[in-house]
């Protein structure tokens, strides 16, 4: 098993990170906390498209799910940047 040591930040694509960058800036707040605003209004935005995070202590079976588990995250991803535009 090998684990996923990638930032996050080295995932985002240079138009997309840009995009970020200028909507922090224009937003007159660190980076962190305009992503904790964007992350709230999406939560309040669609509560019922949360799920629980699976705990590592659960069984293998957890491992063979979590291609299925990226889909939503990558959504939310994207969902995030079509706001930036």
């Amino acid at each position: 098993m090998s684990s996923n040591t990638e930032s996050v930040a080295s995932r985002i694509d240079v138009d997309s990170k840009t995009k970020l960058e200028l909507a922090v800036e224009e937003s007159d707040t660190s980076m962190s906390a305009y992503l904790e605003s964007v992350i709230e209004d999406h939560i309040e935005e669609n509560p019922s498209g949360l799920r629980a995070l699976a705990s590592d202590a659960s069984s293998d079976s957890t491992e063979t799910n979590r291609p299925q588990q990226n889909e939503p995250e990558q959504n939310f991803i994207e969902q995030m940047l079509e706001g930036l535009e």
